[in-house]
């Protein structure tokens, strides 16, 4: 049993100059007499994050190819997946790379028309495949030249930012000659944040971006030739930017962990279990956690702000489904053509959620009856845990036979008990049918009502 004071504190950062992180640790251990003790412990850790590659020169973007090559997978020397360095993505950029294009009725997309990719100004040019690409995974490598952008070098997590708490108490007290009665005790705390992508919008997320040949922002050159050319739209891969609609888009999980044990432990000294122990505990534990997507996109709200159009009437750039049906009046024409381009009111009007929307909803329980969740939604989507977990167990050891040589003859009994629970709850209160009736979570193409290029 510790008896006296213990602690350390520790402060530190890398080599960069970067991540500084410290540590505050105490220990207290006292005995209460001649029978009882208690131990208390605290420790306290924080850690700033590292959203950067600069200085890091290991990093070189490595990634895997599919390999195009006749009976790729087949052997050693003809993989399946070619791994190669500064990997970049053939289907989205941070800028806008264009991987379809759609004709007008009864017309073909001219050849000419090829992949091409937007710059940090908003101008398009055709796109340069690397010496070693796949449109069968969209990866190539610039090794050797070629065009898109490192879609990880933008605020990459190399680490999150993470604090915690934890405490420690523990009472024992001898009671009589025999039992030793003992109260437990621990609480933790933690929080980690890391950056969030702020939007993969590309062919296999499910959530691609289709823009029309009147959108009001296109190049003037790009609108011409779509024009001229008979094209209806074309489809886009696009990777949220910190410039953009990755400015202020985190995911962030605080966890919360309490328990409780009472117990004792206790030596039989006489009658028939003369020799024995008989120990037993109850033990009570709850987890909470909170889980946030913070500046998520709204993607009830990114397609129709993507499909900016002009006012014939007033000359003014607004949103095509507010203009054909009065819908969404305050929807705010996005441009994604180039990071950095959208206006910070779209931005805002595209990332985070409304706060105070009341959400009455009937979760998927299945076998179990069906139930309503209310609650007050926030600015941020939430993933609410609850664990819980109540512990008893109660076992009597000792010899039964003193044996014949070989040793004595031991045996031990019990019982235990245990019951756990577990409740996940989601928040989400926009994209959510119980709280917006156009939202199925997106709103549905529909012409008359001028919505069009929902995936």
């Amino acid at each position: 049993e510790f008896n006296g004071i213990r602690g350390h504190a520790q402060r530190g950062q890398t080599s960069r100059g970067d991540n500084p992180n410290s540590d505050v640790a105490l220990t207290l251990g006292h005995a209460l007499g001649e029978r009882a003790h208690v131990l208390v412990s605290v420790d306290h850790f924080e850690q700033d994050p590292i959203y950067t590659w600069e200085g890091r020169d290991w990093y070189q973007g490595w990634g895997l190819i599919q390999s195009t090559a006749t009976g790729a997978g087949s052997s050693r020397d003809n993989p399946r997946f070619i791994a190669a360095p500064q990997i970049t993505s053939i289907n989205a950029s941070y800028d806008g790379v264009i991987i379809g294009w759609q004709p007008t009725a009864g017309n073909t997309v001219p050849a000419a028309f090829g992949r091409m990719i937007f710059d940090s100004n908003g101008q398009v040019s055709p796109f340069q495949y690397g010496d070693v690409y796949s449109t069968s995974n969209g990866a190539q490598t610039t090794l050797g030249g070629g065009s898109g952008t490192n879609n990880n070098s933008d605020r990459p997590s190399v680490q999150p930012s993470s604090n915690s708490t934890n405490a420690y108490a523990y009472l024992d007290l001898d009671v009589g000659a025999h039992t030793n009665v003992y109260l437990q005790g621990m609480y933790g705390k933690q929080s980690l944040r890391t950056t969030g992508n702020g939007g993969v919008m590309q062919p296999g997320t499910a959530q691609p971006i289709t823009i029309y040949a009147n959108n009001a922002f296109l190049p003037a050159s790009l609108r011409q030739a779509m024009a001229a050319n008979n094209i209806a739209s074309f489809t886009m891969g696009r990777i949220g930017h910190s410039s953009d609609i990755a400015g202020d888009a985190y995911v962030q999980q605080d966890t919360k962990v309490v328990s409780g044990t009472l117990g004792f432990k206790s030596n039989i000294e006489s009658g028939f279990l003369d020799g024995w122990t008989v120990d037993g505990y109850y033990q009570y534990g709850k987890t909470n956690v909170t889980a946030a997507q913070i500046s998520g996109i709204r993607v009830d709200r990114l397609y129709l702000a993507l499909d900016a159009v002009v006012d014939p009437a007033t000359g003014a750039t607004v949103c095509n489904v507010t203009l054909v049906s009065g819908l969404y009046p305050d929807c705010v024409p996005l441009n994604l053509f180039g990071r950095g381009s959208a206006s910070q009111a779209a931005v805002d009007w595209v990332t985070g959620f409304d706060p105070g929307i009341a959400v009455t909803t009937t979760p998927y329980l299945p076998g179990y009856p069906a139930s309503t969740y209310s609650y007050v939604g926030g600015e941020d989507k939430l993933r609410l845990i609850t664990l819980k977990q109540h512990v008893a167990e109660l076992v009597a050891s000792g010899e039964v036979w003193q044996g014949l040589g070989a040793g004595a003859v031991s045996m031990a009994f019990g019982a235990h008990y245990r019951r756990e629970s577990v409740e996940q709850l989601v928040q989400a209160s926009q994209g959510n049918p119980s709280a917006d009736p156009f939202a199925r979570p997106v709103p549905a193409n529909n012409a008359a009502q001028g919505i069009r290029g929902t995936p």
